[in-house]
């Protein structure tokens, strides 16, 4: 997860001067897409983890 956090933070630094609604629709694919490999009935606890720290981001 600490790897896939840095790779957001660096996308969202590459794309600041970019306007809002295409960080939102670049942030939305890396999420979804995050979502959908770990996605497990186990694993609920962890999404949320990383969708918090995506928020903080």
């Amino acid at each position: 997860m600490r790897l896939a956090l840095q790779a957001v933070k660096d996308g969202l630094l590459q794309r600041r001067h970019a306007s809002i609604p295409e960080q939102a629709k670049w942030l939305r694919t890396i999420v979804a897409g995050y979502f959908a490999y770990h996605a497990v009935p186990t694993n609920s606890q962890a999404l949320g983890a990383y969708r918090h720290h995506v928020l903080s981001l």
